[in-house]
């Protein structure tokens, strides 16, 4: 009777488990590799949705599929997304030194991109209005104009901040 008590004990503490994970959603400091140094360029100011956190439901359930197409016997997971609109200032640089997801060495050969996002609310209705409409060169300029780009090099790590 004990082993059946705590069986069930188990059974019930494993049926539904929740994670959530919140992402920096305005990081103002980015860290790169490169062992030169590194110079960015504003790439494109735009509006884009990010995801602000990610919540994971683990239930158990029966699935009635083969046992090698679950990932996991007897679980089911459930993934909530949300998701907020802002601002994004993406910047582009060239590395030196680095490999890429191919082990080709990337001596200033490709770009890479590192993006920032702003708060709706810190943008004036003009601002916001230009960044849904206007040419790429014109969001381009108004960032230039609105922020500021700090880069601190500590040996091959780059810190790229928004200022």
């Amino acid at each position: 009777m004990k082993n059946l008590l705590i069986a069930l004990t188990l059974i019930a503490g494993l049926s539904t488990q929740a994670k959530t994970i919140s992402y920096d959603v305005f990081a103002t400091e980015k860290k790169v590799e490169s062992s030169r140094t590194v110079n960015v360029n504003v790439f494109d100011f735009k509006i884009t949705e990010v995801v602000k956190s990610k919540n994971v439901v683990v239930t158990n359930c029966n699935s009635n599929a083969p046992v090698r197409d679950r990932a996991q016997t007897g679980l089911c997971k459930e993934v909530t997304l949300s998701k907020v609109e802002v601002a994004q200032v993406v910047l582009s640089f060239k590395p030196y030194g680095t490999t890429d997801r191919h082990g080709e060495v990337n001596n200033g050969k490709r770009n890479e991109f590192v993006a920032f996002n702003i708060s709706l609310d810190e943008l004036s209705s003009s601002d916001v209005e230009l960044l849904k409409n206007a040419k790429r060169s014109d969001r381009k300029d108004l960032a230039l104009e609105m922020f500021e780009f700090e880069v601190v090099r500590e040996g091959a790590v780059h810190t790229i901040i928004l200022l």
